[in-house]
């Protein structure tokens, strides 16, 4: 009979727990919804690819338009003198050479 209380009270326990947590992320994601709404708070960002922030540039041009926008070339950061040369030989050719020697 204790064995049957302890299994009850378990999973009494766990639903409780998982109806809180459940009314807790909801009252959550209020919070960050009306956040969002009144400017972002501060916790929310946007992040802009290759205008660096400025859309002024991107809302001038006409629907449609397409440019292309190449970047500065970095210099290599690697020098072309690091690393080991490694001399490899072609599986197919080992093997038939081995073959070819065998007969």
């Amino acid at each position: 009979m204790g064995f049957l209380t302890f299994i009850f009270s378990l999973l009494l326990g766990l639903y409780i727990f998982g109806l809180v947590v459940k009314l807790l992320f909801r009252i959550w994601i209020t919070g960050r919804m009306k956040r969002f709404r009144q400017g972002g708070g501060g916790s929310f960002h946007t992040y802009t690819w290759g205008a660096g922030g400025s859309n002024n540039r991107s809302r001038a041009r006409s629907e449609g338009a397409v440019t292309v926008e190449q970047s500065a070339v970095q210099p290599r950061r690697v020098n072309r003198n690091v690393g080991d040369y490694v001399a490899y030989e072609e599986v197919g050719e080992v093997a038939e050479k081995s073959a070819s020697k065998e007969q």
